[in-house]
C-alpha cells in the first residue's frame, strides 16, 4: 500500500494512543507496594530508623476483618545486646497503613486493645468471630517477638462460645521454635455485634539467645 499522507495521519494516531494509554504501565503497582512506600516515607522522618527490621503481617484472616488495611511490624535486634531505639518507637512496634497512604503506630500492646475496641468490625457469626480471634493474635505476637520465637495457632484452638446473648472466642498462638510458650486471646461481642471485652496476654519463656 503506497505511503500516503492519511498513511501518515494514520499513523500518528496510532503513536498518540501507544503514548496515552503508556502511563497505566507504570501505575501498577500493588497496594502492599504504596502501603510499604508510606510507612518507609513515615520511618524516614525519625532518625536512627534505618536499623529497623520491617515485615508485613500477611496472615489471610487480617483482610477479612480489616478490609484493605495493611499491617507491619517494625522492630529493632534484641540480642546481643538491646539497641537505643529512637523515640516514638520501642523494640517491637505495630503500625498499620491505611487505604489513603494515612500511618498509624501502635506502641504497645495497649494501643493494639483500644484499636481492636475501636475498630473491630460487628461481629455476630462463628465463622466472623475465629477471623477476629486469628487476626488478634497475629497482631498481638509482634509485642512478644523478639526475633527468634516462631508461632503457630494450632488446629482447634479457636473456640466459640454463645453465652447470655454475648459472642465469646477464644483463642491461642503457640510457640513452636525459640522458646516455650503461648499468646492468647479473648473477645466478646455483644448481640450489636459490638466488642466489649478485649483480652490479650502472653506467658513465653525464650531459649538461649545470643551473647
Amino acid at each position: 500500500m503506497p505511503f500516503t499522507n492519511k498513511t501518515a495521519v494514520n499513523l500518528v494516531l496510532t503513536l498518540v494512543l501507544v503514548v496515552a494509554v503508556g502511563p497505566t504501565v507504570v501505575a501498577r503497582g500493588t497496594s502492599a507496594d504504596k502501603s510499604r512506600a508510606a510507612l518507609d516515607a513515615w520511618l524516614a522522618r525519625i532518625e536512627g530508623s534505618g536499623d529497623a527490621r520491617i515485615a508485613r503481617l500477611d496472615d489471610p484472616s487480617i483482610p477479612k476483618i480489616f478490609g484493605s488495611d495493611r499491617f507491619y511490624s517494625v522492630s529493632f535486634p534484641r540480642y546481643p545486646r538491646a539497641q537505643l531505639v529512637p523515640r516514638p518507637l520501642n523494640l517491637e512496634n505495630l503500625f498499620l497503613v491505611k487505604p489513603d497512604g494515612t500511618v498509624e503506630h501502635l506502641p504497645d500492646l495497649d494501643a493494639l486493645k483500644k484499636f481492636l475496641h475501636n475498630r473491630l468490625p460487628p461481629i455476630r457469626d462463628d465463622a466472623h468471630a475465629r477471623n477476629a480471634a486469628v487476626s488478634s493474635l497475629r497482631l498481638a505476637e509482634v509485642f512478644y517477638q523478639d526475633g527468634y520465637f516462631h508461632f503457630t495457632i494450632p488446629e482447634g484452638s479457636i473456640s466459640v462460645v454463645h453465652l447470655n446473648d454475648d459472642l465469646n472466642v477464644k483463642g491461642k498462638s503457640s510457640v513452636t521454635k525459640g522458646g516455650r510458650g503461648e499468646v492468647t486471646c479473648s473477645l466478646a461481642f455483644q448481640p450489636s455485634g459490638k466488642v466489649h471485652e478485649i483480652e490479650l496476654k502472653g506467658r513465653l519463656r525464650a531459649d538461649a539467645r545470643p551473647r
